[in-house]
C-alpha cells in the first residue's frame, strides 16, 4: 500500500477538518478533548465529559485503572 503524504498531513490540520461543522453548527455543541489530557486526568476529562453531555457527573466510573490496548512497546518510524 502507497503511503499518501499528503492525506496524512492535511488529515492532521484539525481546525480545517472541524470547521464545515463550526459553521453549521454552534460552538457549544462541541467538545474538543486532548488525548494526553485525557491519558493524564483521565477522571477529571471523564467528568468534563459527563458535565458537557448534562449527565450526572458524580458517577463512578470502573476499570480506569487497567490499560487497556497497550503496545508492544515498539515504535515504527516511517519516513514521510
Amino acid at each position: 500500500m502507497a503511503l499518501n503524504k499528503g492525506y496524512i498531513i492535511h488529515s492532521s490540520c484539525y481546525a480545517e477538518q472541524l470547521d464545515p461543522y463550526f459553521e453549521k453548527f454552534n460552538s457549544n455543541n462541541f467538545l474538543l478533548l486532548d488525548f494526553e489530557e485525557l491519558k493524564d486526568d483521565t477522571p477529571n476529562v471523564l467528568k468534563k465529559i459527563c458535565d458537557f453531555l448534562e449527565i450526572d457527573s458524580g458517577f463512578v466510573f470502573s476499570g480506569l485503572d487497567k490499560i487497556h490496548n497497550k503496545t508492544s512497546g515498539i515504535t515504527v518510524t516511517r519516513p514521510l
